[in-house]
C-alpha cells in the first residue's frame, strides 16, 4: 500500500489481485478479473474500443448548441447514417434505409443513386392521413390535392383537370375515352 503524507490511501495492491488507485481517499480506478472499474467521470483525449461497448446510462454527445457529428457505419461499404450537427439533420447515405416495422421490411424509406422510394411491403395498407393532402412535383408544382370531407383534384402542369364534388366530377378541358356507358 502507498499512503499519502496524511495517511490517506493513494494506491492499494493485493498480490495476484486487484490494484486500486485513490483520489482524496476515494477509490477511483480498480483492476478486476474482467478488466478495470472506474468510479466517477473518465476524461480522455481519445478512446479506441476494439470490442463490445455497453452503455447503461444516457449517452450525450456535446452540449446544446455545441454538438458534434456522429456517424454510424453499416456492413456494406459507403452505407452509413450521419447526424450532421451543423445542419441539425439526420442524413442517410445512398441505399441506407430507414426501416419501420416489427423487425422486418414493413415500411422502407430510402434513396438509391437515382431514385427515392417509400416502399410498403408489410401486411395491411399504406395510409397517408391529413386534413389536406398534397402531392407535389420536384419543382413544387401541385399534382394532387385532397381535402378532408371535400374535393379531390388532379392536376396537369399545375392546372386542375379533374375535381370531385358532392354531385360528381368536374373535368376542365377535353375528356377523351375509348368507350362510354351510361346516360347523358
Amino acid at each position: 500500500d502507498l499512503l499519502g503524507t496524511n495517511a490517506e490511501n493513494m494506491i492499494k495492491a493485493v498480490q495476484d489481485g486487484a490494484v486500486t488507485l485513490y483520489f482524496n481517499n476515494s477509490a477511483k480506478l480498480a483492476t478486476v478479473t474482467g478488466g478495470v472499474n472506474v468510479t466517477g467521470e473518465l476524461e480522455a483525449d481519445s478512446l479506441d474500443i476494439d470490442g463490445v461497448a455497453q452503455i447503461d446510462g444516457a449517452l450525450t454527445v456535446g452540449v446544446d448548441d455545441t454538438g458534434y457529428d456522429v456517424k454510424f457505419f453499416g456492413a456494406t461499404a459507403s452505407r452509413y447514417l450521419l447526424w450532421d450537427e451543423s445542419a441539425d439533420s439526420l442524413l442517410f447515405s445512398d441505399n441506407a434505409k430507414l426501416i419501420l416495422g416489427q423487425l422486418g421490411n414493413d415500411l422502407q424509406l430510402y434513396h438509391d443513386t437515382s431514385n427515392s422510394y417509400i416502399k410498403d411491403s408489410g401486411a395491411g395498407h399504406l395510409y397517408i392521413s391529413g386534413s389536406q393532402v398534397n402531392l407535389r412535383g420536384s419543382n413544387d408544382t401541385l399534382m394532387f390535392n385532397g381535402v378532408e370531407d371535400g374535393a379531390v383534384t388532379l392536376y396537369h402542369n399545375a392546372n386542375a383537370k379533374i375535381a370531385t364534388a358532392s354531385t360528381g366530377v368536374t373535368i376542365t378541358g377535353e375528356a377523351t375515352a375509348t368507350g362510354f356507358t351510361g346516360t347523358l
